[in-house]
């Protein structure tokens, strides 16, 4: 997997953000954030306005775990990483 986010980096950025999406669909909370979480340092990094957009609207699937500890901290850090 690294040699493939590597050489396509946007590519891997897009996978990781639809897993993410995927596991949110399916109930897995902590398994989504873990697959988005780990899609956030080549959004920074990419020059890409969609990747941002791909990272941002999975921030907002997560309105309905708002309450929860986890989904605070990972919006924290994203919009940590995203401004910096």
């Amino acid at each position: 997997m690294i040699e493939f986010s590597e050489r396509i980096p946007r590519t891997a950025q897009f996978n990781q953000l639809h897993a993410a999406e995927a596991y949110l669909g399916m109930g897995e909370l902590e398994q989504a954030l873990d697959s988005a979480r780990a899609a956030i340092p080549a959004t920074r990094t990419l020059t890409s306005a969609r990747t941002v957009e791909l990272a941002r609207q999975f921030a907002g699937q997560l309105d309905p775990y708002g309450d929860s500890v986890m989904v605070r901290e990972f919006r924290d850090h994203l919009n940590r990483e995203l401004v910096a």
